[in-house]
């Protein structure tokens, strides 16, 4: 029977800890708030308004909600206002441009996980590319994970020691 409610909790355990994963690409809001943020290097990227969202992300971009000491608990991370995707004239790399730095997009795959819309990259000549500053290529592969401050452990119902 103990080894029955080990197995509960550890199984317990490990959902809630996947309902507090989060990782880069994802698009959340606090329930207590309309603001959304971009999960971007580990940090929450608030996206400064419709505009700005519409400019970089399919329609169809869902947007989690998450419960605001969830939220709150992810580091902040920049002010996405001037943030635009582009690419050079017939050149394949694609860059999200972020306060006029340039971070390569490392695949397709990345492109998608954050529902990035490939109709809406900017078409612009190289050497402007060029002299942007490098920023760190941007990978989809890390995780954020949250854990709440406090978890209590499941009671076992009618389990004598």
């Amino acid at each position: 029977m103990k080894q029955m409610v080990f197995i509960a909790t550890f199984l317990f355990s490990f959902w809630l800890n996947a309902q507090q994963s989060l990782t880069n690409g994802m698009l959340v809001k606090s329930e207590a708030s309309d603001s959304i943020f971009l999960l971007l290097d580990e940090t929450k990227c608030h996206i400064a308004n419709p505009t700005v969202f519409e400019q970089l992300f399919r329609p169809s971009a869902s947007v989690k909600t998450l419960p605001a000491n969830t939220v709150n608990a992810i580091r902040t991370g920049v002010y996405l206002n001037e943030v635009y995707l582009a690419k050079a004239k017939r050149k394949p790399p694609v860059y999200l441009v972020v306060n006029n730095t340039k971070r390569h997009l490392s695949d397709a795959s990345t492109f998608e996980r954050f529902r990035f819309d490939w109709g809406k990259i900017k078409e612009v000549k190289r050497k402007h590319l060029k002299r942007m500053p490098d920023g760190a290529p941007i990978k989809a592969n890390s995780f954020i994970i949250i854990i709440p401050e406090k978890i209590e452990e499941p009671m076992p119902c009618g389990v004598k020691d």
